[in-house]
C-alpha cells in the first residue's frame, strides 16, 4: 500500500489499538464460553446423581470366610 506518511502512522496506530481490542475481546468471549460450556456440562452430569439411590457400600472391604490354606495357591 502506498500511503503518505501521516496515513501510514494512523494505520499502524489503528492496527495496534485493534489488536489490543481483539486480545481483550477474545479473552472475555473465550472465558464466558468456557464457563458456560463446562458449567452446563458439569450440571448435566451432576443432575442424574442427585436423583440416584445411593447403593454403594460405605467401604469396599469384603469379609472373607475360609481357611488360610485356601489362599495358598491363588493363581
Amino acid at each position: 500500500m502506498n500511503l503518505p506518511t501521516p496515513l501510514k502512522q494512523l494505520w499502524s496506530g489503528w492496527m495496534a489499538v485493534s489488536h489490543a481490542i481483539g486480545v481483550v475481546m477474545s479473552s472475555i468471549i473465550l472465558t464466558i464460553l468456557w464457563v458456560l460450556v463446562f458449567g452446563a456440562y458439569a450440571i448435566f452430569l451432576k443432575i442424574p446423581s442427585l436423583f440416584a439411590k445411593k447403593t454403594t457400600p460405605a467401604t469396599f472391604w469384603w469379609d472373607v470366610s475360609g481357611e488360610v490354606s485356601d489362599f495358598q495357591h491363588q493363581f
